[in-house]
């Protein structure tokens, strides 16, 4: 066989073909993958929306539109013109860059360091495409572990990579690339515990660091458990012979952890003050929410605008196809056939799935689980990754069982079918008082799903009885269906848009664009209608507003009755900051947090504003008003008794600066105070004080004072020291693993 044949017809080309295909809406049409459409629906963008436009295409992924993407825009611009930067002044008058929000998206997740040299929306389009891709990767190598067919390998990669939970949060690529890695950590993990392999060990460790800098706490939680899970089952089926591999196992998972120091530690301590904040246990899913296994979209669409349940669909759907849970039922009713007593990954697969739900549905012990510390923060849909993990790995089981037992072939496809018809009748007997007769997408959704699982009866039947040299178009027509059932439910999750859709600007957005300057911008609702304050940064501009996961205390003390009750509910339950309820623009607070330009977006309801000396309407259209603060102060000035002296200077970068500025006073900079800005004048070392609760502030010498400012927060420096140490340790064992092998193979030859 040629190099290009064999290339050819290997699964992970066809798998690639697979992706291609999902995602050929976009390469043909030229679209970007985005639901910015959503700003359409929004003031200001409304007034610029197409006729034709009616709705958004995906009005639950709003996450990405609103926050992760123009997060991502700002922190790469800063990354191109400034370095790797630690701290950030285009939201919430200044924050840390921190793992938790930035860091850990910004420089980790693959190809998204397309974002510097291409245009935004293509980048964003090809960081999307690369979650599925990455995650069916991962898949490879444990598929290949469980089966030597190629159309089983194919269909393991292919249910995984677009499961539920991977399609509905394909944006969200931290938990696609946590999640995804499972798999291939469970086979370098086995590997090494099997056959002493201290390369896939150190791969292990390598790996399983690297998805904690994905920063998704939940996701790490569950992965951290499922893994315990397979290999203390691997443990059971060794027992004593396996204690010392186990023990290693150990230790280069501590290792793995150690890599991982610097996000784990730096996330601990950025998310810690929200631990009040969140539920003290997770509620389970209801039991009717199971036939979503079956009939995924029982609770309704977003696509269709018929979701009508509380929580996040991104989260309750796991849908990991008919033709895998039918599979799955295969390998569990021929337990016996494959001495799955004596299989830890078939073990692990039962025991995971098992745990999963019972957690996601809060039965029993798993309820338990939901209430401990740790897992009590950890939505209890998430387990269901669990379960699609779970019926993926059997589903590989059944899929060869099929192919090489036939004496278990019929009795276990009826089992399979049988089972699946059965439950499903219950849970739809048990789901009549909630369905609604009258939508007609989940009539339409039913219809659909029955006809993929009669199809894929139909085929495990013929599977079943087949001769053998005749079961490979069967097999085929398996994948086949497969394939059908997931793009048939998954493939509108992830919106296409043409680019012009893609952020559009409003006059209103480019009178900002070109004249707020060094200055931040307020964007208010008086109405109390949410505004997206972080996509400002979009545009290039600086907002007070946006999403803060701090939970600063100081600065709603700082705002005082200019932040309405209602608008602190808000802030304290979700993390974002709006204003606009209670604004009182002639508060002084506004000249120093270095507000430039009040914009209100919805025109006609701001004016109050008008009363205000000082401020004074420089532009006012469909698509809001904007009005310019004659008295702001810049980033930087000297306060000297009741006078506020501007200090017009532009910084070197956001962490770190260096001006000239006479004193006597005291040099305020508009951001928050912190423990880790260090401030040098004239050379000497200076003490940092806090100035109105909450700005950074220097004392001044009389006459001309050289400043010098860096934020240098400790605990990254720290924890980064022991990350690289560790990482230096995991490179060592690679390279003895290395010379090692290259001696054997020399004393061999």
């Amino acid at each position: 066989m040629t190099v290009a044949r064999a290339i050819l017809l290997h699964p992970v080309t066809w798998f690639a073909a697979v992706v291609l295909a999902w995602f050929s809406p976009e390469l043909l049409q030229l679209h970007y993958l985005s639901p910015a459409d959503l700003l359409l629906g929004m003031d200001p963008w409304s007034t610029v929306r197409p006729h034709w436009f009616t709705r958004a295409t995906n009005p639950l992924r709003s996450d990405e539109a609103l926050l992760f993407f123009p997060r991502q825009v700002a922190l790469t611009a800063d990354a191109a013109r400034y370095g790797l930067s630690f701290w950030q002044d285009h939201f919430f008058a200044g924050t840390p860059n921190t793992f938790s929000l930035g860091l850990g998206g910004l420089l980790f997740p693959p190809l998204f360091t397309f974002l510097l040299p291409i245009p935004s929306g293509l980048a964003n389009t090809l960081t999307g495409a690369s979650a599925p891709l990455v995650a069916g990767l991962f898949m490879y190598p444990l598929a290949t572990r469980l089966t030597a067919r190629p159309l089983g390998r194919l269909l393991a990669t292919t249910a995984w990579a677009f499961t539920g939970q991977f399609v509905v949060w394909q944006s969200a690529t931290s938990l696609v690339l946590v999640f995804g890695a499972l798999p291939l950590l469970v086979h370098l993990g086995l590997r090494f515990l099997e056959q002493r392999d201290l390369r896939a060990g150190a791969l292990y460790a390598l790996l399983y660091g690297w998805t904690f800098y994905m920063t998704y706490p939940p996701a790490s939680i569950l992965l951290t458990i499922f893994l315990a899970i397979v290999f203390a089952l691997w443990l059971t089926t060794r027992r004593l012979a396996g204690i010392v591999p186990i023990l290693g196992l150990g230790v280069l998972s501590g290792l793995g952890a150690a890599v991982a120091a610097l996000p784990i530690l730096t996330t601990i301590g950025d998310l810690s003050p929200l631990v009040s904040h969140y539920r003290s246990h997770a509620a389970g899913l209801p039991l009717r929410d199971l036939q979503t296994w079956v009939f995924p979209n029982l609770l309704g669409n977003p696509l269709a605008y018929d979701w009508r349940t509380t929580g996040n669909y991104c989260e309750y759907i796991a849908y990991a196809g008919i033709v895998p849970l039918l599979l799955a039922i295969v390998a569990l009713a021929g337990a016996r056939r494959l001495q799955a007593h004596r299989d830890p990954l078939y073990l692990g697969a039962v025991a995971i799935g098992i745990v999963s739900l019972l957690a996601a549905y809060g039965i029993g012990p798993g309820d338990f689980l939901n209430g401990l510390p740790g897992l009590a923060d950890v939505s209890a849909a998430r387990w269901q990754i669990g379960v699609a993990f779970a019926v993926v790995v059997l589903a590989v089981y059944g899929y060869d069982l099929l192919a090489t037992d036939a004496s278990v072939r019929l009795p276990a496809v009826i089992a399979a079918v049988a089972g699946v018809l059965l439950g499903g009748l219950i849970l739809a007997r048990q789901s009549q008082d909630f369905l609604p007769p009258t939508d007609h997408f989940i009539v339409r959704d039913y219809k659909v799903r029955a006809v993929i699982i009669g199809a894929t009866a139909l085929v495990l039947l013929i599977l079943a009885i087949a001769k053998p040299g005749r079961r490979l178009a069967g097999e085929a027509a398996l994948v086949a269906v497969l394939m059908v059932d997931l793009f048939t439910f998954g493939i509108g999750f992830n919106p296409s848009i043409a680019p012009g859709e893609f952020y559009p600007s409003t006059p209103a957005l480019s009178y900002l664009q070109q004249h707020e300057g060094r200055y931040r911008v307020l964007a208010a609702r008086r109405d109390g209608g949410f505004f997206p304050g972080d996509v400002l940064a979009v545009y290039g501009i600086d907002s007070l507003v946006g999403y803060d996961h701090f939970r600063d205390q100081r600065f709603a003390d700082l705002l005082g009755t200019n932040f309405s009750a209602g608008e602190r509910d808000l802030w304290h339950n979700t993390g974002f900051v709006t204003l606009g309820q209670s604004l009182d623009l002639s508060d002084p607070v506004f000249n120093e947090l270095s507000v430039g330009y009040a914009f209100f977006p919805n025109e006609g309801r701001d004016r109050a504003a008008q009363q205000i000396p000082h401020w004074e309407v420089v532009y006012s259209g469909d698509d809001g008003r904007i009005y310019r603060n004659l008295r702001v102060l810049p980033r930087q000035f000297v306060v000297d008794g009741t006078e506020r002296r501007p200090v017009d200077h532009t910084a070197l970068a956001p962490d770190h600066d260096s001006l000239s500025v006479d004193g006597p006073g005291l040099l305020v900079w508009s951001h928050p105070s912190g423990p880790d800005w260090v401030v040098t004048v004239n050379g000497e070392s200076r003490s940092t004080r806090t100035f109105d609760g909450y700005f950074e502030a220097v004392p001044l010498d009389a006459g001309h004072n050289a400043v010098v400012t860096a934020y240098r927060p400790q605990r990254y420096y720290l924890t980064g020291a022991i990350s690289g140490v560790a990482l230096l340790l995991v490179g060592g064992l690679l390279l003895f693993d290395l010379r090692r092998r290259s001696a054997a193979r020399k004393t061999i030859a």
